[in-house]
């Protein structure tokens, strides 16, 4: 007579085909996916002004070379004490009035923003829409700092008139982007 499994492997296999049933319904349910929705449209908007520049920032420099270090650093000292030489300048806006524009610019950008989800919304033939996601980026622009050319000694000696300066502006800007799913 012919036996089936003896012992522990009888008991562990049996064991198996009980708990089988019971482990897929412990295993969690998957959740639904959330319907996708449709009609979605990524928009983007931008709002900008030029404003002027209000800070101007110079660079000054001093050479001097010699084989004693004692007599550079007094020969560096009497060349500051001198006048110096004028080696860039370069203007930009304040953070305050950076700032400031930024916050103006940023209700001008949302408005555009809204202006433009309408726009799809009509072309789409849609009742609505409902903002999805938005970002509001902010940038700026300045110009690039202007370089001089350096004067020799001679004419640094000379009498020295202010430079006739002119700030400029920079563009200070705002971009609106996001989602919106038209109804």
């Amino acid at each position: 007579m012919r036996r089936g499994p003896a012992g522990p492997c009888r008991g562990l296999l049996l064991a198996v085909l009980l708990l089988l049933p019971h482990a897929a319904m412990a295993q969690p349910a998957q959740p639904a996916r959330a319907a996708e929705p449709y009609n979605t449209v990524e928009l983007q908007a931008e709002a900008n002004r030029e404003i002027p520049n209000d800070t101007l920032n110079a660079s000054l420099y001093a050479e001097a070379s010699d084989a004693d270090a004692a007599k550079v650093a007094d020969a560096l000292i009497a060349k500051l004490q001198a006048g110096m030489q004028l080696s860039s300048l370069s203007f930009s806006v304040s953070r305050d009035l950076r700032v400031n524009t930024e916050n103006e610019l940023i209700t001008e950008g949302v408005m555009a923003f809204r202006a433009r989800a309408d726009i799809v919304r009509q072309a789409l033939g849609g009742k609505g829409y409902k903002l999805r996601r938005i970002a509001i980026n902010t940038s700026g622009s300045s110009p690039p700092p202007r370089p001089l050319l350096r004067m020799s000694a001679a004419s640094a000696a000379a009498e020295v008139t202010a430079p006739q300066l002119e700030g400029g502006l920079s563009t200070v800007t705002v971009s609106v982007s996001g989602t919106v799913e038209v109804e």
